[in-house]
């Protein structure tokens, strides 16, 4: 009940006199309520996937997104596998969750977490950041805000490369 409460006051205060944000972002479950919440103040919904560790099985991320869009989410936010990055350099798997999680969001924006802070090395931010862009991904986020280094100047320098380098590889 006090999650509710939380969430009402979040989307109350989602616009005021200086604006409103472009999307709140809520746990999978509050999808639907948060849409109700908002359906007036024309600010979009937005929700996580395989969120926080990046560790779930596909098929769990999978059904996460399609009940998600059925319950009128506008924005799916991934968390990528980043602990395969730390591990082996690189990670295939990433990429097919990427380009499967793009074509379930059909006309929705895919958001793709990196978790910056976690994989530290410019390399592996910049393989990732590669990865998720080749791969379908709208957008490129820092991070989850749930672990102890979240957006860095840095991290965001070589996404910004990434993005660059890789912007004609999406069309």
């Amino acid at each position: 009940m006090m999650m509710i409460g939380l969430l009402k006051k979040l989307c109350s205060q989602a616009s005021n006199r200086l604006g409103a944000v472009a999307a709140v972002c809520v746990y999978p479950q509050f999808v639907s309520l948060a849409k109700k919440l908002l359906k007036d103040k024309k600010i979009q919904v937005a929700t996580v996937v395989n969120f926080p560790l990046g560790n779930e099985s596909a098929d769990k991320i999978f059904t996460e997104i399609k009940q998600a869009l059925v319950e009128g989410a506008d924005e799916i936010d991934l968390v990528i596998p980043y602990q395969e990055y730390l591990q082996q350099g690189y990670s295939d798997h990433a990429l097919m969750l990427v380009r499967e999680s793009k074509a379930s969001c059909q006309n929705k924006l895919l958001k793709v977490i990196l978790e910056t802070g976690e994989l530290k090395s410019q390399e592996l931010i910049f393989k990732a950041a590669s990865d998720a862009i080749i791969s379908g991904a709208d957008f490129i986020k820092t991070s989850t805000g749930k672990t102890p280094v979240g957006a860095t100047l840095e991290a965001v320098e070589v996404m910004l490369s990434a993005i660059k380098e890789n912007k004609y590889s999406t069309g």
